[in-house]
């Protein structure tokens, strides 16, 4: 509270800019760790929300030292009360997704990689090859699943990789949707109905 009056007092910080450092500041909290894992008292849980509410409301996040960890000393309240200010209100599947993703996204985008590649070789194996095509259905279900399978994966580290924010925030994917709409429409309006004699 005392930073944020500084904060609000100086007159180098102004208007966006003021927004803009306050967002970018991130206060540490301190708890007790510890040896054995024991509770907050209802005075220091009681403080701790206050805290990291004000926290939430003022600034771009809140870090802690220690690291809360749940199984020693107060890390599973600090973690409850954690939770409880910052993560989603409820178990949203964004929030599901991004708990298996961001752990594993190094994995996901090695996954990605190998899905693309799969996706395209047989794609083009589809296109350039009679004996490929004459597999019917079966390999066009094939090529639908690997490239549904690619867009999920693709989907699901766009969503939550905090290395892909600034795609995430750009127009980037709109535009191709857009170009690949467009192109998609030229082929079926041009396509010829009947093959030349």
């Amino acid at each position: 509270k005392e930073l944020r009056a500084k904060i609000d007092a100086t007159p180098l910080l102004q208007g966006h800019r003021r927004i803009a450092f306050l967002e970018s500041a991130v206060p540490l909290l301190f708890h007790v760790r510890g040896e054995k894992p024991a509770p907050l008292s209802p005075d220091e849980a009681d403080r701790l929300d206050q805290d990291l509410a004000y926290t939430k409301w003022n600034y771009g996040g809140v870090g802690f030292w220690p690291v809360p960890a749940a199984t020693i000393g107060t890390g599973a309240d600090v973690r409850s009360l954690l939770e409880r200010n910052y993560a989603a209100g409820d178990a949203s599947l964004d929030t599901a997704v991004c708990t298996l993703v961001c752990p594993n996204r190094a994995a996901l985008h090695l996954l990605l990689e190998l899905l693309l590649l799969a996706t395209l070789a047989a794609l083009a194996a589809y296109v350039w090859n009679c004996r490929v095509r004459r597999l019917g259905r079966r390999y066009l279900l094939f090529l639908w699943g690997g490239a549904l399978a690619t867009v999920l994966v693709a989907f699901a580290l766009l969503s939550c990789d905090p290395a892909l924010a600034r795609w995430r925030d750009s127009n980037v994917f709109l535009y191709l949707l857009i170009a690949l709409l467009f192109a998609a429409g030229m082929v079926v309006t041009f396509k010829p109905r009947v093959e030349s004699p």
